[in-house]
């Protein structure tokens, strides 16, 4: 006597395609592995038809303020909403909760998934009654990053390596100062999403990043004369003017402005990757690609962190050059120290072991959904 089987349906919706595919389609067949149906689609769309289809579970990429009236939403059509925080592993533990979480929109999810035991002690020093709601499990973007799926890239880099040859990678970080449409618009946009912020906070981001982003400019003929054979590839964060960067660097003739493809094949294509306050400080830690932060201002408000602790530091152009320098002639050495892969077990669930996939569908698995 057969029985027909009950599938739990789950919508995943994706804002920021190069960011954000490779490791939600990672999840996606983790899922459906596990006899989920999944669907796997913009975020503008899911988010209109998600409202005809099966009772399921919504996975969202925050418990943000402006979340709240899309939870609200989707709980309507009986659909239960889990989330994690795509930008939750850098965070400030200051003022992390007062910008990124909202506790209306978190009270309406079943589980937060959070990226590692100090992502989920700032939330829980606010949250504690909330503790069975929070569960430690990593970030389906850090697993693409371990060795069972390097291969994934691994053509793409290949072609990234016979296209520029040796590389510095340059992921810079300036959407504020430097935003895609102008700065006073970004600012007006961020004001409005985030209306905890005050204008004279923001504006001191403004010009904290303004100073860094000169300091880069002046950074990039340093890097074309002592390394001639090296291209330089500057990718710009995704909210950042793009144009403005080729405008800069049109005369160089071995600068490149990018910005295609999974950052993830440009670090493992890289010899070197230079940063400011950037996650893929962090990526390239855990890819063994040796990694600089740039720091010629320093900021307790505005720094971030995990990727400085995680990369070699420098203030000012010369030790720049002489890190990347170094990084060039031992670039057969590990770059993770003791103390380096202590603090990125703090901040990373799942850096080995089980997925971080496999942990966040288990849970999923236990839901009550029809």
């Amino acid at each position: 006597m057969s029985s027909e089987r009950k599938f739990k349906h789950l919508y995943i919706p994706i804002e920021i395609k190069v960011r954000e595919f490779d490791a939600k389609l990672l999840f996606s067949l983790v899922a459906a592995e596990r006899g989920f149906r999944v669907v796997l689609g913009g975020q503008k769309d899911l988010r209109t038809r998600v409202a005809w289809w099966p009772e399921g579970i919504y996975l969202d990429k925050s418990v943000a303020d402006t979340k709240l009236k899309w939870f609200k939403y989707f709980r309507k059509f009986g659909h239960k909403v889990v989330a994690w925080d795509e930008e939750g592993l850098i965070i400030h533990p200051d003022s992390y909760l007062e910008r990124r979480f909202s506790s209306d929109s978190f009270a309406l999810v079943e589980k937060f998934f959070a990226w590692g035991d100090f992502h989920s002690k700032v939330i829980l020093e606010n949250y504690g009654s909330d503790r069975e709601k929070v569960v430690v499990v990593g970030n389906p973007r850090l697993d693409m990053l371990r060795p069972e799926f390097l291969s994934y890239q691994e053509s793409e880099s290949n072609k990234i390596a016979q296209e520029y040859g040796k590389t510095i990678l340059i992921n810079t970080n300036f959407s504020f100062y430097n935003h895609i449409v102008d700065t006073e618009e970004g600012k007006r946009r961020f004001l409005r999403t985030h209306p905890e912020m005050t204008e004279t906070f923001i504006e001191n981001w403004i010009d904290y990043q303004k100073e860094i982003f000169q300091a880069f400019i002046d950074l990039l003929p340093a890097l074309q004369a002592n390394f001639p054979d090296y291209s330089v590839i500057l990718r710009p964060h995704p909210a950042e003017n793009q144009d403005r960067w080729k405008t800069i660097t049109a005369k160089q003739k071995n600068v490149h402005v990018v910005h295609k493809n999974n950052v993830t094949e440009w670090i493992q294509a890289a010899d070197v990757m230079i940063h400011s306050n950037c996650t893929t400080g962090v990526e390239s830690f855990l890819l063994n690609v040796p990694c600089i932060a740039f720091q010629p201002v320093r900021s307790e408000q505005f720094d971030t962190y995990l990727p400085n602790a995680l990369s070699c530091c420098a203030s000012n152009l010369e030790e720049v050059i002489e890190l990347v320098r170094r990084s060039i002639e031992n670039s057969d050495q590990p770059t993770a120290t003791k103390e380096k892969l202590d603090e990125a077990h703090t901040h990373i669930e799942s850096i080995s072991g089980q997925l971080s996939c496999e942990k966040i569908v288990h849970h999923l698995d236990l839901l009550d959904v029809e």
